[in-house]
């Protein structure tokens, strides 16, 4: 009787294990919100980019890109089809290949952490670079924030449009940093 006892109770805690395991897997991942359509995020990318001197101040730029399943950035520069946001960004004297945790501003005017730039492409082909383009030129106001605990990353976008709905991203997980 015994032997049943501890069999059920080894197998109920290796399944219990498992489906931890299985939620594990799955925490990389987020969403960009456009016009209340949800697109899935899942991998996060950056790498360091050029440094700008004004007056005594020098800012050190980072690209970020958050983008769906299909669209990867390697050795070959981006490839795939999918949808993704990349935004240029800059911090005041902070220096290193990963991104700084902070809250950026687009417009970034007199700001520490600052938004150059950025796009979101929609049902992106990198091949044949068709797919819905929206350019942070043809918004009001932008706001990053982004938090690290130890490899993860928390970063959260709001996009304001005139007369349009705000566009969200959410994103929660790794950044893989890579060389430029």
């Amino acid at each position: 009787m015994k032997k049943i006892l501890f069999s059920m109770l080894t197998l109920a805690s290796m399944v219990i294990f498992l489906n931890a395991c299985k939620d594990d897997e799955k925490v990389d991942n987020g969403t960009l919100t456009i016009d209340g359509t949800k697109f899935s995020l899942k991998k996060g990318y950056t790498f360091s980019g050029d440094e700008v001197v004004e007056g005594e101040d020098t800012y050190y730029g980072w690209t970020l890109i958050l983008a769906s399943e299909g669209v990867s950035v390697g050795d070959d520069g981006l490839t795939g089809e999918g949808d993704l946001i990349f935004l240029e960004m800059y911090a005041l004297n902070i220096e290193g290949d990963e991104l700084p945790a902070g809250t950026y501003h687009y417009p970034g005017d007199d700001d520490l952490h600052l938004i150059l730039y950025g796009e979101i492409l929609l049902g992106f082909d990198v091949e044949s670079e068709e797919g819905d383009i929206v350019d942070l030129d043809n918004v009001e106001t932008a706001e990053a924030v982004i938090t690290k605990s130890g490899s993860r990353y928390t970063v959260k976008i709001t996009i304001k449009r005139p007369g349009e709905a705000d566009i969200v991203v959410n994103y929660t997980g790794t950044i893989t940093v890579l060389e430029d």
